[in-house]
């Protein structure tokens, strides 16, 4: 896809989705792909899936290419999952809508990252400009590059299959459908409203389940994630009112950001944690769903 159309200053996020669909007799295993950018013509692969895969994770690195060479991602585009209603992380897309709105869904923010997504089948693959809290939202979505101020130089993207230095390589992405795809795909911490803002809290320590976070911690958008999480959880406390859709939010984005602190670190003591977070996430919903189905249909 193309820059999109200016719209108020900004530019619709690009998106690129390759696919590999089944075609001809089930028992033959052949496999179609496609790109969703017009120009890219159907391949097909009577030889079966494994070839077709290698295909798709080479059209790939191929847009990442095209994307590095052009400049990467733009901070003047438009979060393409919030184009999309935000579908691509919310659970259910039909669950919790209110004319038309998703209730509940996270609110966009952060920088503009340029991200990939593949799901566990292998069978298909999105590139995707997106604000940082969408992808931190998106199961399987792995941070390729941030866009930088126009002030700053670029940085490259990283390839599928490789990735520059500092940056992880996306392969484990795509090598192979099942469980093992997504183990190491941790997406960047939500962000925040703007780079002065990441200026301003570079250096910052703050403190979350008990833990301190250490004020050098890297990646910077890692330690704003859990600095803010904390003054989240605080301000939550204060309510009045319990609210359950934003309590789960908030310990969904725990489990995120502490995964991601547990990778940095290898505190093992940080997975656990997110594990709990993960499970107290479900919990809540599970609660929140109980509680709406008690209340009168008029109140509902």
């Amino acid at each position: 896809m193309g820059a999109g159309t200016q719209q108020t200053g900004r530019v619709a996020g690009r998106v690129w989705t390759v696919r590999l669909d089944p075609y001809g007799r089930p028992s033959a295993g052949a496999v179609r792909l496609s790109c969703s950018r017009a120009a890219c013509p159907e391949q097909r692969f009577p030889e079966g899936a494994a070839a077709g895969r290698k295909a798709a994770v080479g059209h790939v690195n191929m847009h990442l290419a095209g994307i590095r060479a052009s400049g990467g991602p733009r901070a003047e585009a438009e979060c393409a999952c919030r184009a999309a209603e935000c579908a691509w992380h919310v659970p259910d897309a039909t669950v919790g809508r209110r004319g038309g709105a998703v209730v509940g869904a996270f609110r966009c923010g952060g920088p503009v990252v340029l991200t990939v997504f593949a799901d566990r089948a292998g069978r298909l693959w999105r590139v995707a400009e997106v604000c940082a809290r969408c992808a931190a939202a998106t199961s399987g979505c792995r941070v390729l590059d941030t866009a930088a101020a126009p002030s700053h130089s670029k940085p490259e993207v990283a390839s599928v299959a490789g990735g520059r230095r500092g940056v992880p390589a996306a392969a484990a992405v795509f090598s192979a459908p099942g469980p093992s795809s997504t183990a190491g795909a941790v997406p960047a911490a939500r962000g925040h409203t703007g780079s002065e803002k990441t200026a301003r809290r570079v250096g910052r320590s703050g403190k979350i389940a008990q833990r301190i976070v250490p004020p050098h911690l890297k990646p910077d958008d890692l330690r704003t994630e859990l600095i803010e999480l904390g003054d989240a959880y605080r301000a939550y406390q204060k309510r009045e009112e319990p609210d359950l859709v934003l309590l789960a939010a908030l310990h969904e984005r725990k489990a995120h950001a502490f995964q991601r602190w547990a990778e940095v670190t290898g505190d093992g003591s940080l997975w656990s944690e997110a594990k709990r977070a993960e499970q107290a996430a479900q919990t809540t919903r599970v609660m929140h769903a109980h509680r709406v189905a008690r209340l009168p249909a008029v109140l509902r």
